[in-house]
């Protein structure tokens, strides 16, 4: 919008210097008529009309700057905050709908075609894939250890490394979880 703006007040400050040139090209050298009173309030004429068309494009994009400015505003007011680590999750067990904070959780496993909560409250089931909801909620606690496991890194107590690259990771749960070479990586990171 800024540019069309920009670009309307080009051809419109073009086209009246150019018209003016011409007149008074026209009033100088075809008529000779340089000291008549006429062409006096022809050029100021001329002059005021330029002056009044820049003032009205720049009043525009004035206008227009302000306008956008109250849109990307209003837009950032109603835009949802950065999204935070998820300090709790709602997740079902036996027909009843808890709220467990993730500091509780030690490791989520894949079960078929859900997932597992291993918590202190006990086990909770997601009918969801570990890679989308580890995709979905911004826990970078939890660390995909294996194609089926994700570890709460705080509950790690220790890991012990086999020489093929794989190994196993203790928690501090007494729960022993295999980990795959391919996520030995973010394991360690």
């Amino acid at each position: 919008m800024l540019i069309q703006a920009g670009l309307g007040i080009s051809v419109t400050g073009i086209n009246i210097l150019i018209s003016q040139v011409a007149i008074i090209f026209a009033m100088i050298y075809v008529y000779n008529c340089t000291s008549s009173p006429s062409f006096t309030f022809l050029n100021a004429s001329l002059t005021n009309n330029l002056a009044l068309n820049l003032f009205c494009y720049a009043l525009l994009i004035l206008m227009l700057v302000e306008s956008h400015r109250t849109q990307t505003s209003a837009t950032n007011d109603t835009m949802a905050p950065v999204e935070q680590p998820t300090t709790s999750l709602v997740l079902s067990s036996h027909n009843r709908q808890n709220i467990v904070n993730t500091v509780d959780i030690s490791f989520i496993e894949v079960s078929n075609n859900c997932i597992i909560f291993n918590t202190t409250k006990g086990k909770f089931v997601k009918y969801q894939s570990l890679k989308s909801f580890l995709s979905e909620h911004n826990l970078p606690q939890f660390k995909r250890i294996h194609r089926s496991y994700a570890v709460n890194s705080d509950c790690i107590e220790s890991i012990q490394k086999n020489t093929s690259g794989d190994g196993y990771v203790y928690l501090n749960d007494q729960s022993k979880l295999k980990f795959s070479r391919s996520f030995k990586d973010q394991l360690l990171n």
